[in-house]
């Protein structure tokens, strides 16, 4: 961070928490994610007397309510009252969340009239026509749980007590003679997709509160900014779609194309305030490795590297929430001869010609120190030197100059290793995991006589 961060640095950084959150919550109720746990989630135990899980235990339901929470404490944080069609966007979603949740269409998704916001609204798709109402499906008997703290986001709207009592409220079906059939799986998944990609449905309500976001943070650009920024490194992994052909938004290509890698790029140089320049190397280097590994294959890169893609969007949330420093990440120790090798070449060729200029005038600031030093016997130079000497001009002034010019080389180089040093350790990427340099033949021989010997 920045040794004087600005006044407003909270507000950045809740808007692009609000812009993560927003791009998370979207992605965990996909029907294709909605009971698919997180790469890096950890193993579930069976839960005996309501024990407390820790974060990363939580079950997804869970977790989506925190995370639908975290939305609706950031958005009063930052002054957002975002409506939908008239209504509180809280309310429009807990509904349509209660719905997926269950898996059951319990009352078809409200289209309702447009919002009054002109070409922008329109643009947004608000001005959708109303489409035919759904048959409405009766509530079935509540789902059992695995578990009795397990509960919805529009039971947690009222706190965490009613979140977790919310499961055990007495059905209003119970004592129903003959109760509605429970459904399988199968019919669940069915209805969460039709709940997700129809007019005023999640996807689509998503959308509308997206896009009137985005609108409220454009005048404060950091702000606009920091939601951008966040939305876009989120998405990298919670809109990855694998079933997307490269023309269409989701796929590999679109989410590290050349447009979607400026655009990062973009923000995160608006925000090198805010954030620092080894932060803003550890997002802009690593992106740039994922966009290179998707444009060097001819294919999608394989399945098996969403783990790490997951991870490295962890890192990026964690450096620019600002809960550790770049300068914490793993770096070389100083026995790896050959990684700190690689670090010190890679650093020195690109300040090539900044070192090549400032280490020639040194060494000319020297010689002439020595030269005024040791006096000249030419009658010329002698002059030359006097003239030197009247303007102040002194050996002991050059060699103050020639070394005030050495260590800000070495001061340059120092901060152009830990900036690599920072770019390497944040970069997650398979193909960027590049193997130490292997020794010349003379050193291999060299390592032979002496492993011999």
């Amino acid at each position: 961070m920045v040794d004087t961060p600005p006044a407003d640095l909270d507000q950045v950084r809740a808007a692009f928490r609000l812009g993560w959150a927003v791009a998370e919550l979207r992605g965990r109720y996909r029907p294709d994610l909605f009971n698919r746990p997180d790469p890096l989630h950890s193993e579930q135990f069976a839960r005996i007397e309501h024990a407390l899980p820790l974060a990363d235990e939580r079950k997804n339901r869970e977790i989506r309510i925190e995370v639908f929470e975290a939305i609706t404490g950031l958005c009063k944080v930052l002054g957002l009252d975002v409506r939908i069609r008239g209504e509180e966007a809280p309310d429009r979603l807990h509904a349509l969340f209660d719905q997926m949740e269950a898996g059951v269409i319990t009352a078809p998704p409200a289209v309702g009239p447009p919002v009054a916001g002109g070409p922008v609204a329109a643009e947004h798709g608000d001005s959708v026509p109303d489409q035919p109402a759904r048959p409405v499906q009766p509530d079935p008997k509540a789902e059992p749980t695995r578990d009795e703290d397990e509960h919805t986001p529009a039971q947690a709207a009222g706190g965490g007590d009613k979140a977790r009592q919310g499961d055990r409220q007495q059905d209003p079906g119970a004592g129903d003679a003959n109760p509605p059939p429970e459904p399988d799986e199968q019919d669940k998944d069915q209805a969460r997709a039709e709940l997700w990609g129809c007019i005023g449905g999640v996807a689509d309500t998503f959308y509308q509160w997206d896009a009137q976001l985005q609108d409220a943070l454009a005048v404060p650009a950091t702000q606009s900014a920091g939601y951008q920024l966040g939305r876009a490194l989120a998405e990298t992994y919670w809109a990855l779609n694998l079933e997307r052909s490269d023309a269409q938004m989701g796929s590999w290509r679109f989410l590290f194309g050349p447009e979607r890698q400026a655009a990062v790029a973009r923000n995160a140089s608006r925000l090198s305030l805010y954030l620092g320049p080894l932060v803003v190397a550890s997002v802009t280097t690593p992106f740039a490795s994922w966009a290179g590994l998707v444009a060097g294959d001819r294919q999608h890169p394989a399945e098996s590297v969403l783990p790490k893609l997951y991870e490295q969007g962890l890192l990026w949330r964690y450096l620019i929430r600002g809960e550790g420093s770049p300068t914490d990440l793993d770096v070389p120790d100083a026995k790896d001869v050959w990684r700190q090798f690689a670090i010190y070449r890679q650093a020195v060729e690109t300040l090539k010609a900044p070192l090549a200029f400032g280490a020639l005038f040194a060494l000319l600031l020297v010689a002439g120190g020595a030269l005024l030093a040791g006096g000249a016997g030419a009658k010329g130079l002698a002059t030359a030197i006097t003239i030197l000497g009247a303007l102040g001009v002194t050996s002991a002034s050059l060699y103050a100059r020639a070394k005030t010019q050495l260590t800000s080389l070495v001061s340059t180089l120092r901060e152009r290793v830990q900036l690599v040093q920072v770019e390497r350790a944040a970069d997650l990427c398979p193909r960027a995991q590049v193997a130490a340099p292997q020794p010349a033949p003379l050193w291999k021989w060299l390592l032979r006589r002496d492993s011999g010997s």
